[in-house]
């Protein structure tokens, strides 16, 4: 599983292990190196692929499949690989998303609009007088920013209408109808979306969800139909021998989320204060970090006795050779 991450210049690729053991399920971080050159083609997220598995003595011939979102340079990596991708479903439902609500961009603009005005510190200032809820603007490249955005709108709409300076700016009327009547499928959408991150979400579940959105919008299945072009691997929705995939369909993660939560969590590590930390520091923290479950107390000192018991030798070593030079 894997995923890229660009932070003050520098795009950092994070690959985690996804196997089973004893029956259970472990996804354990193997590293995350930065890309040389700023380059980020295909064969460029190779190199460290290859690099990363070569410190656990591994070769890229035992990895079974790939899970990254559903880009052109990931399905590239793929192909190249000789390894099948299964693509992001929370990736693909993003898209599958934005196609719906393309109808209602202009609505959705002017709603965001709204908010950034309210954002401003004498508009702000005002609203807060009438609700301690803040306005959210939404992120563009992400779906559920735009469920967060209307959301909040609707439930502080009376408050912003008490804001003079963007009084003209709430959408009435037949706008408003359609603000609401967009907001229950938004409610519908959010609820897979949550449905998908979770960690106990299989494949298979994935795919009888993704059929239903398709009977009831079927706008939708450009992005989510078994066939759909993004799909790189088909045989993991709509092989005509099925059985073979039966194991994997249970254990593969449908989504790259966990990547993605690694990504926030290291927003908080790399503070203004921090970049001027070494990629190689900053990479053992995340390491120690997501694989918390891997090592404890007992391994800290272990360690530290092993790295004592070595320098000891080596200034013995050293003192030894000193005296017969002498």
């Amino acid at each position: 599983m894997f995923d890229g991450w660009t932070h003050a210049g520098i795009h950092f690729v994070a690959l985690y292990a996804v196997y089973e053991t004893a029956g259970k399920l472990r996804i354990p971080l193997l590293g995350m190196s930065p890309l040389e050159d700023g380059d980020q083609t295909a064969d460029a997220h190779i190199k460290p692929f290859k690099n990363i598995l070569d410190v656990y003595d591994k070769t890229s011939d035992m990895v079974g499949f790939l899970v990254g979102d559903n880009c052109a340079t990931n399905q590239s990596i793929a192909t190249k690989m000789g390894i099948p991708l299964v693509g992001c479903a929370s990736h693909r439902f993003n898209l599958a998303v934005n196609k719906f609500t393309e109808p209602y961009g202009d609505l959705l603009d002017e709603v965001n609009n709204l908010m950034v005005e309210l954002r401003h510190e004498n508009n702000r200032a005002e609203l807060k007088k009438y609700t301690d809820l803040v306005p959210i603007k939404r992120n563009v490249t992400r779906w559920s920013s735009t469920f967060t955005m209307v959301e909040r709108y609707i439930r502080i709409r009376a408050e912003i209408k008490k804001v003079d300076a963007v009084e003209k700016m709430v959408p009435t009327g037949g706008k408003r109808r359609k603000l609401v009547a967009l907001f229950e499928h938004l409610k519908k959408f959010e609820s897979v979306c949550k449905r998908l991150q979770r960690e106990d979400t299989d494949m298979g579940e994935v795919r009888l969800m993704f059929d239903s959105l398709i009977v009831e919008y079927p706008v939708m299945s450009e992005h989510l139909k078994s066939t759909a072009k993004i799909v790189h691997t088909p045989a993991f929705e709509s092989a005509p021998n099925t059985t073979r995939y039966i194991p994997l369909v249970k254990m593969v993660p449908p989504t790259s989320d966990t990547v993605e939560r690694l990504f926030s969590q290291c927003k908080l590590v790399l503070t203004p204060q921090r970049r001027s930390m070494l990629p190689a520091n900053f990479e053992q923290l995340a390491f120690l970090r997501v694989n918390r479950g891997m090592w404890d107390v007992s391994t800290v000192a272990r360690v530290i006795k092993q790295q004592g018991s070595k320098t000891s030798r080596g200034i013995d070593s050293g003192e030894r050779s000193s005296y017969i030079t002498q």
